[in-house]
């Protein structure tokens, strides 16, 4: 799965064959509809302001039906993120998710944290100290 986020050539392609058409996400924030096509939405945002953006899990841990991970994000600010201009700054952030499983298929995806990976990608950038007003971009 890091290994299709990570790969520009084919990520969009077949990144979301990951996920079930019935995705529930939690976690996130709440003007991202909790449902696949949000995900996407969220994805793809990121991708856009963030071409070079690499996901590294580590500590996984499985039982059952059920991944929990820790995960380490990275990326360039090159285009429009949150009404933001490119800065050419580096963020990194730490985050952590649960992932469900339905047969082969992640059906639900839980986010430590309701904003931590914007805010941290935010601060991270030093961008903008506003950051309440940032949170309602998306």
């Amino acid at each position: 799965m890091a290994d299709t986020f990570n790969n520009p050539q084919n990520r969009e392609s077949s990144y979301f064959d990951f996920y079930d058409n019935s995705l529930i996400i939690q976690g996130f924030p709440p003007n991202v509809p909790g449902n696949k096509e949000g995900f996407k939405q969220l994805i793809y945002l990121l991708w856009k302001a963030f071409p070079d953006i690499r996901i590294m899990f580590d500590d996984i841990i499985i039982e059952g039906n059920k991944v929990a991970c820790r995960y380490n994000l990275t990326g360039t600010h090159k285009g429009e993120f949150m009404d933001l201009e490119p800065t050419d700054k580096q963020f990194s952030v730490n985050g952590m998710t649960v992932f469900s499983f339905r047969d082969t298929k992640m059906h639900r995806r839980l986010e430590s944290g309701r904003y931590d990976f914007i805010e941290g990608t935010v601060e991270n950038l030093a961008l903008n100290p506003n950051l309440p007003k940032l949170k309602n971009c998306l």
